[in-house]
């Protein structure tokens, strides 16, 4: 016998509807079909005794406050009473074959988990991406390293398998979900791999997963980022448990927990209704995290470019936050600690006016950098403080002496036109002349600021 179990909350009528006549429209009837009413407060659970009512295969177990973690392992553990276990999410469907061919596979191959690819439907955009090998794949649990991107691909959420129900009761339940939606598949995957001998991963799309933006896995949570640094961790102390991780196993977990924090936190934080300031505190959380400053060690263009991401997040924090901010320059100065001219920068104004700049100079672009900042100087803006400090220190760098020159020369020119609005004339034709000496009286800047500062009155 199989079980089958699907945890639900509050879930659209066609969703459920669809979920729930897949499971029972299955051509392998041997099956149990234990629905979870997770505290349903929209009429769903109406639905859910409509069709208990109607086949003795379901068991209805109901539970009266809503908690978003994985009630549906306990179930398992207290009720299910199959030899082999198989999820659903209750927005998702399965083939009708599902059952049938996976527990074929696992009675034939005689392996403890059974994996089919995955067709996906992406709510609101009509994709339809699939997940899927090209060839049946069989794997001793030796091997598990070996093949690590592609069992953390199959393996991170719990459904589009079939599970030996030994493998389940293995687990310590009680020991583990420390966070309450992210991370806690991802623990149930190893887990699970942990106590495998053997596996299949089939070459058939028998799953299929409506990924919705507005679901509760893609909604900010503040404990969203620590889940995903478990997950991060769990996936390499699995790897750790065969001897030393590979640099290309490593390397794929950095890139899976950077695609978590650039797709889905930075995501949800940047669409919820936290405050700037706020928002720049989640920010700081993740910056901070272990997990993070290991796997952001990674010169991988995905991991950088996940940097790159964090790193606008947080410029975009930057209107309501003011300059004493000091959580502000404590991320900013963790994001580019590599970064000799943006590290340790104090000067507010630079990041919130020039934000494309910062991010130029932030990626090491620095003749974009200084083509940008030159066309500024030139309508003369910018060509103050810390923008001319960068400018001419990476002119001076770069060695583009014609553009230091030039810097030097509008920075000179920013000393003058404060000296005049000061009141001090003197010191500022000192200045003008000084330029004229260097040999820029007829730069048009120069001539300009002759004509406004010496044609007013004294």
């Amino acid at each position: 016998m199989i079980s089958v179990i699907c945890q639900v909350y509050n879930q659209k009528s066609e969703y459920i509807r669809q979920c729930i006549e897949s499971v029972l429209n299955q051509t392998f009837s041997d099956f149990e079909f234990l629905l979870l009413d997770n505290g349903c407060t929209d009429g769903t659970s109406d639905i859910l005794r409509e069709y208990a009512g109607q086949d003795a295969r379901i068991r209805l177990i109901r539970f009266e406050k809503n908690e978003p973690r994985p009630k549906w392992l306990f179930a398992l553990r207290d009720y299910a009473v199959g030899d082999y276990v198989a999820t659903i999410d209750s927005d998702d469907w399965m083939e009708p074959d599902y059952l049938e061919r996976l527990f074929s596979l696992a009675e034939e191959y005689r392996v403890d988990i059974v994996c089919t690819g995955t067709q996906m439907h992406e709510e609101g955009t009509g994709r339809s991406p699939r997940r899927k090998l090209d060839q049946r794949l069989i794997l001793e649990q030796r091997q598990f390293p070996l093949f690590f991107p592609i069992l953390q691909t199959f393996f991170g959420p719990p459904w589009g398998k079939l599970v030996r129900k030994s493998v389940v009761d293995r687990q310590d339940l009680d020991a583990q979900f420390l966070y309450p939606i992210h991370g806690n598949d991802t623990h149930i995957n190893f887990d699970w791999l942990g106590a495998c001998e053997r596996i299949c991963m089939d070459d058939s799309i028998l799953y299929h997963w409506r990924i919705r933006k507005k679901s509760l896995f893609h909604m900010y949570h503040p404990e969203m980022i620590e889940g995903h640094a478990h997950a991060y961790g769990m996936m390499l102390d699995f790897l750790r448990s065969f001897g030393p991780v590979s640099l290309r196993s490593k390397l794929y977990a950095d890139r899976i927990y950077a695609i978590r924090i650039e797709r889905d936190f930075i995501s949800s934080v940047r669409d919820s209704s936290l405050s700037a300031e706020e928002r720049l505190l989640e920010y700081r959380k993740v910056a901070f995290l272990p997990a993070t400053e290991q796997a952001f060690q990674s010169r991988a263009p995905i991991v950088q470019r996940c940097k790159l991401a964090l790193l606008q997040a947080v410029l975009e924090c930057l209107e309501g936050i003011t300059a004493e901010s000091a959580v502000l320059w404590e991320v900013l100065d963790k994001l580019a600690e590599d970064n000799i001219f943006l590290n340790g920068l104090r000067d507010i104004e630079f990041p919130r006016r020039y934000g494309e700049i910062y991010l130029l100079i932030w990626q090491d672009r620095y003749k974009e950098a200084l083509e940008a900042m030159q066309t500024l100087m030139e309508q003369e803006k910018g060509c103050e403080g810390a923008f001319l400090d960068l400018y001419l220190s990476l002119a001076s760098v770069e060695k583009k002496f014609p553009l230091f020159i030039s810097g030097s020369k509008y920075e000179m020119i920013w000393k003058a036109r404060n000296l005049y609005q000061q009141g001090d004339r003197e010191k500022g034709r000192g200045i003008v002349e000084r330029l004229e000496n260097m040999g820029f009286a007829d730069d048009p800047s120069v001539l300009r600021l002759k004509q406004e500062k010496e044609t007013e009155p004294d």
